[in-house]
């Protein structure tokens, strides 16, 4: 039953382009969701902003500047793909070549925002001023995290599969963005749910979640760096031989 009605769906779907294209095309769909994702990225992005200027808080800004910075470079890798995909249309060879230096850039632009990042926690650790946070905004957030972080886990698993370094690429800022959510919320959680002072454990807590964070990406950024820099090496190679 369940079955049928999916096909049924699915067939309904593909009779229009554009949700035939994101049900057949898995780079195109990457590409739609990831303007969906911006706009979802763009929503937090402003909530922290106001939370930093209300609170007056360099925690909340410094997470805001974060996603803000998450969504300049998705968005550059989405109109950098736009413009050599057209530039090099009859060159198949050059533009891989420049598909594999985006996911590149996108590594070394990930262990940069973290350094960011890693001082944002070292100041919010070191800081012992209590944040205020709405349980409502908290448990929101909590359950889009979790939700989000199912689809970025299976999304970025397919993307190695397929193998194209822009769909990576956005694939790998995507889980960045879900990894610094699971900060965030870790801080909301305790500032809604518990109004005493800091305590080291709720401090440690703090730190042990935001540094682990911060490792994560790092590593998945080195990874996205070698695979690039290795794949580079070897266009170069090949365009020598021949």
């Amino acid at each position: 039953m369940f079955k049928k009605l999916k096909s049924k769906i699915t067939n309904k779907l593909k009779t229009n382009k554009f949700t035939a294209d994101i049900i057949e095309n898995y780079d195109f769909k990457t590409t739609v969701f990831a303007v969906i994702s911006y706009g979802i990225t763009l929503v937090f992005a402003i909530m922290n902003l106001v939370s930093a200027i209300w609170y007056r808080l360099v925690w909340f800004g410094t997470i805001a500047a974060y996603y803000f910075g998450l969504l300049i470079f998705r968005s550059g890798v989405l109109i950098a793909n736009n413009k050599l995909a057209k530039r090099y249309v009859d060159n198949a060879e050059k533009y891989e070549k420049c598909k594999w230096q985006i996911s590149l850039a996108s590594g070394v632009f990930l262990i940069l925002l973290e350094f960011v990042i890693i001082a944002a926690i070292a100041e919010m650790v070191l800081s012992r001023r209590p944040m205020q946070s709405d349980k409502i905004i908290a448990i929101v957030n909590t359950a889009y995290t979790f939700f989000k972080t199912i689809m970025a886990v299976y999304n970025l698993i397919k993307a190695h599969k397929v193998g194209d370094p822009i769909t990576q690429s956005l694939r790998t800022l995507n889980f960045a963005d879900v990894c610094m959510s699971f900060v965030s919320i870790t801080v909301l959680m305790i500032s809604a749910f518990d109004k005493s002072e800091p305590t080291t454990a709720m401090l440690s807590l703090k730190a042990i979640t935001g540094f682990s964070v911060c490792v994560c990406i790092i590593a998945l950024a080195t990874v996205l760096i070698i695979r690039s820099h290795k794949k580079l090496k070897s266009l170069k190679e090949i365009s020598a031989n021949t």
